[in-house]
């Protein structure tokens, strides 16, 4: 009788994973940033953004691709997706080259679960031949600016920046700072590091086999991924302010995953207890002569 319930708390673990993916990913990878704030990056060799962002072919189109050498072809050779993606099809290109960065996550806590906010790319770059640790915008494709200052994480605190603008690094983009303005008023910033984010790439090209639909490759992996603890961390550096208004369901979407998690456990147990099961009754079958040997 335990293992049918069992099952139900299982399907209904699967259901609502699958009803809700991008908040059932969301609401398992926050976590409180230790220690609070964004930690300074390892700062090596930087990026050079005139060439890798001002080469990049803009056009519109969504990306799904979850192999990270397929984001990055359609993303930053293709010129496709979003901020998200585009950063992600980065990710991969710095992590290819040795180059360390943070993935910057502008969030608020009422859409953080429904995927709204917006990401950014933290790296050491070069630029017009001067070298600094900032931030680039993939999706405006160019450098934040307030004033003649360029952004670093820090400028993101205090709500709005009126003078923020964007320094274009692509001749197919403008100056627009679109979430510079009123956007930060009472956001939340996260970020994922370079060592998550490559380990993750890592885990993806190390089981990825082509399912024949890109959405369902994306939703899939990413699931596996979480499911086995591969899918980045969002380390959150407002942790208690971001659970403001979604704390009840964060905790029913972590309870669907480590239930899901479970299984990983469960089911072979079952089957071990299963077989040893069926040999005893086999070996009291024979000892009663009811079956031959």
């Amino acid at each position: 009788m335990w293992a049918f319930g069992y099952l139900a708390f299982l399907l209904a673990a699967a259901w609502i994973a699958a009803s809700s993916p991008i908040a059932f990913q969301k609401a398992n990878v926050v976590t409180p940033s230790t220690p609070r704030g964004v930690p300074d990056l390892i700062v090596s060799t930087p990026l050079d953004a005139d060439k890798v962002v001002g080469d990049i072919p803009y056009r519109g189109g969504e990306v799904w691709a979850v192999k990270p050498s397929a984001k990055y072809e359609a993303t930053i050779l293709g010129g496709s997706g979003n901020c998200a993606t585009k950063t992600l099809g980065l990710a991969h290109y710095l992590g290819e080259n040795g180059i360390d960065y943070q993935i910057i996550d502008l969030m608020h806590s009422g859409t953080f679960l429904a995927g709204i906010g917006h990401t950014l790319m933290r790296v050491a770059y070069r630029h017009n031949g001067q070298e600094r640790v900032g931030l680039i915008d993939m999706l405006e494709g160019g450098l934040p600016t307030d004033g003649e200052r360029y952004f670093d994480v820090a400028d993101l605190t205090d709500g709005a920046i009126p003078n923020a603008k964007v320094d274009p690094l692509n001749e197919r983009k403008d100056d627009h700072a679109r979430y510079f303005g009123a956007f930060l008023d009472g956001v939340v910033i996260g970020y994922r590091s370079a060592a998550d984010v490559n380990r993750y790439h890592g885990f993806v090209d190390s089981i990825y086999v082509p399912l024949g639909h890109e959405k369902l490759e994306k939703y899939v992996y990413d699931g596996v991924s979480l499911i086995f603890g591969y899918l980045p961390s969002l380390q959150v550096t407002e942790y208690e302010r971001m659970l403001e208004d979604i704390g009840p369901t964060i905790y029913l979407h972590r309870f669907a995953l480590w239930t899901l998690r479970s299984a990983l456990v469960v089911f072979p147990l079952m089957f071990v207890i299963g077989w040893r099961q069926h040999h005893s009754a086999r070996r009291e079958q024979v000892a009663a002569g009811s079956i031959r040997p």
